[in-house]
């Protein structure tokens, strides 16, 4: 993780841009903070309220499989340098905003649309070694992997469209692989999709109050420049 925090930051100094431009910076992460907490919040209620009216009690409460001190511990590594913050600046703050700049087209929306697709698309071939020397995932099954990292892709690729913030997208992706609420998630059908179009409907009102957060592209000449709307 540490190579590819580097080796990204590295990429970006040589192409004129910094790790700010593209959404890693002090004055976005309290923002991020906060946008995180509403989330956290809001689904801890959704999956509590639902597990107290239909009587299933029993599911609430936190519980793993390690002392409850590594709790957080984990759960913060998982947000930040183990998975969430690092695969999200490399992925959607250059990878996607790298994308972007290679179309080129008049429609802001079609390349917005290809950086996401593109971003989410490297996104899971980038999983492929992960599947197969972690997992034990036969080769035939690569496909899979793609397409199973595809979805969760275009969602942080949407959240960071949206906000510009590589720290609010890399705690929504964390959150993704850590799940840290007071029930058990399995619990609650279909909670993934609840949270992450919970996390995109927070993204929204997130771009509505900073009104600055507007898309940074990299560009192909090693120029950094605002797209337009």
């Amino acid at each position: 993780m540490l190579i590819l925090i580097l080796g990204t930051w590295g990429v970006l100094r040589y192409e004129g841009v910094s790790a700010s431009a593209v959404g890693l910076s002090r004055s976005t992460f309290l923002p991020a903070v906060v946008a995180f907490g509403v989330l956290w919040g809001w689904v801890s209620i959704v999956g509590v309220g639902y597990l107290v009216v239909t009587g299933a009690t029993a599911q609430l409460g936190f519980a793993f499989d390690m002392p409850w001190y590594w709790v957080p511990i984990w759960f913060l590594l998982t947000l930040t340098v183990s998975n969430g913050l690092t695969e999200e600046f490399v992925f959607r703050g250059y990878v996607q905003n790298k994308c972007t700049a290679l179309v080129s087209s008049r429609s802001h929306g079609l390349s917005a649309t290809v950086g996401i697709l593109g971003g989410a698309v490297l996104f899971g071939v980038a999983h492929i070694p992960i599947g197969l020397l972690l997992e034990g995932v036969p080769p035939t099954a690569i496909p899979l992997i793609i397409l199973g990292n595809l979805i969760p892709g275009i969602t942080y690729g949407v959240i960071y469209y949206l906000t510009q913030n590589v720290w609010y997208a890399g705690f929504v992706h964390g959150f993704g692989n850590a799940t840290v609420v007071p029930f058990d998630p399995s619990a609650v059908p279909s909670f993934v999709p609840v949270a992450a179009v919970s996390g995109i409907l927070i993204a929204l009102g997130y771009r509505h109050m900073r009104r600055d957060a507007r898309p940074v592209t990299i560009d192909i000449q090693r120029q950094p420049s605002k797209s337009t709307e």
